[in-house]
């Protein structure tokens, strides 16, 4: 026999060792074995219905390796549903970004969740349809974060920041989902060009980028990474939680800087007659202002990550998004002159979500002190 078969002390959890290791057994003639019995006889740790299953077993036994290996494989595909919810989730939001560039959003008139009071609508126009598309797209996300809620509960032990995580990633989708049916129920969409607009557009925002943050570390943390921090961080965990907050107020700023070209560009309304307009318009000077502020309070809080470890992948995730941001700042100077055509919205806005999930990931590597370490499956020589 190897020495890792001989070893009492077993992991079998590639991703660490969240619970006791496993150690088998010993029998009346010496020898160990899984769950043996006086005599030599062994017993099965599961009843019949259990077998094969991660769970706790009845009678206080250990668990068996393939339970811990079926946990495993659990735990390998609940990391694959996360950044799959998390890239479908990018998509919902792409489209919705059409739907406000494209002044789409009464399609369905002041109903929700029906469209014109119907479930299909017969007759449909192409705003209709690209806001069906929308709320069509939006409704199926609700359920597939609910799986990943169910899932996160089985596969991970109580107290888990994936469980956490997974609960945050609800709460925001449904709060998500009631903001929009807000501004269809309060007609705040299409080329509605009143003060309260903007606010409701900055919240969606805000919220957006929460339950993008929420998802990102739920993936995070399923494949071991770490959580972030604040107590213990010393400087940088303010200069970090700075640059993320930069980052939320810039989000909303540029949100309700898109409105105005909406309305403006998109809608014809002319500023001179809406004073909303002229004061949305307006905040085009002070938006790029903003971001370059942000940029530069990030800059910062990666360098002083990169002198505490020049290596690590919090240094490596920070300057990946410090380039995001670089690149943003010519996307945002194009889009100006270009007098913000949809198409170079969309890329805006895609480029946006991905900053602020490098932001996360560099926030959760720099301030993190993981609870589960990944570490490769070994024997302990004892």
């Amino acid at each position: 026999m190897n020495a890792r078969a001989k070893s009492p002390h077993r992991c079998y959890d590639f991703g660490g060792c969240p619970v006791k290791p496993l150690r088998p057994a010993a029998t009346d003639a010496g020898r160990e074995g899984w769950g043996g019995e006086a005599g030599g006889a062994r017993r099965p740790f599961f009843p019949r219905s259990w077998r094969g299953r991660p769970g706790r077993p009845r009678g206080g036994g250990y668990l068996r390796p393939y339970g811990r290996i079926v946990m495993l494989r659990d735990r390998h595909r609940f990391r694959r549903l996360a950044w799959g919810a998390l890239a479908y989730t990018l998509l919902v939001i792409l489209w919705g970004g059409y739907v406000r560039a494209s002044g789409s959003g009464a399609g369905c008139g002041a109903h929700w969740p029906l469209c014109n009071g119907e479930v299909v609508p017969r007759s449909a126009t192409a705003e209709t349809l690209i806001e069906l598309t929308h709320r069509v797209t939006s409704g199926l996300a609700l359920p597939l974060v609910l799986v990943l809620l169910a899932w996160a509960f089985r596969a991970f032990p109580k107290g888990s920041p994936v469980r956490k995580g997974a609960a945050f990633v609800v709460a925001f989708m449904v709060l998500e989902a009631a903001v929009g049916a807000g501004l269809v129920l309060f007609e705040q969409v299409a080329y509605n060009a009143s003060i309260g607009r903007a606010y409701w557009m900055a919240s969606h925002l805000v919220n957006t980028f929460l339950l993008l943050g929420a998802l990102t570390l739920t993936a995070h943390a399923a494949r071991g990474g770490a959580m972030p921090r604040l107590r213990g961080s010393g400087r940088r965990g303010p200069l970090v939680g700075g640059a993320l907050l930069g980052l939320l107020v810039l989000g909303a700023s540029g949100a309700v800087t898109a409105l105005g070209d909406t309305l403006a560009l998109g809608g014809g309304l002319d500023p001179a007659e809406e004073p909303v307009v002229a004061t949305l318009v307006g905040l085009r000077l002070y938006h790029p202002l903003l971001a370059c502020l942000v940029v530069g309070l990030f800059a910062w809080a990666v360098y002083h990550v990169r002198r505490a470890d020049p290596g690590g992948p919090a240094a490596f995730l920070g300057l990946v998004t410090l380039a995001l941001m670089l690149v943003q700042l010519a996307v945002g100077l194009v889009n100006v002159q270009l007098r913000a055509p949809i198409p170079l919205q969309l890329v805006h806005l895609l480029v946006t979500d991905l900053i602020w999930i490098g932001a996360v990931l560099f926030a959760a590597e720099a301030l993190g002190a993981g609870q589960y370490t990944r570490r490769p499956l070994r024997a302990s020589t004892a």
